[in-house]
């Protein structure tokens, strides 16, 4: 029993002795090692990857439905005309 309390107060003083030699967290940290910069900084630029990536895609869209509206204004049904200027006006809100 003697052994087991001098064990357990040997790790105890073990334990207290590393945490007091332990250094303070500093203030000042370095950017360049603190992780939660570096998580922010690529989680900007992936984001900034997607804009670039959803404008292309509403490029591709805007696109498309102009050529939708000049093949609709240029058929001789009078629904793909009128259909046509419906595009048109939802082109003109769209680039506001």
């Amino acid at each position: 029993m003697t052994r087991r309390i001098l064990v357990s107060a040997f790790f105890a003083l073990a334990a207290f002795t590393l945490l007091a030699k332990a250094e303070p967290p500093s203030s000042k940290t370095d950017p360049k090692k603190d992780p939660e910069k570096l998580e922010i900084k690529t989680a900007v630029d992936d984001l900034a990857a997607k804009q670039i990536r959803q404008q292309a895609l509403y490029s591709d869209f805007k696109s498309a439905l102009q050529r939708l509206q000049s093949r609709m204004n240029a058929s001789p049904k009078l629904e793909d005309r009128e259909r046509a200027k419906i595009l048109q006006l939802a082109l003109e809100e769209a680039n506001k």
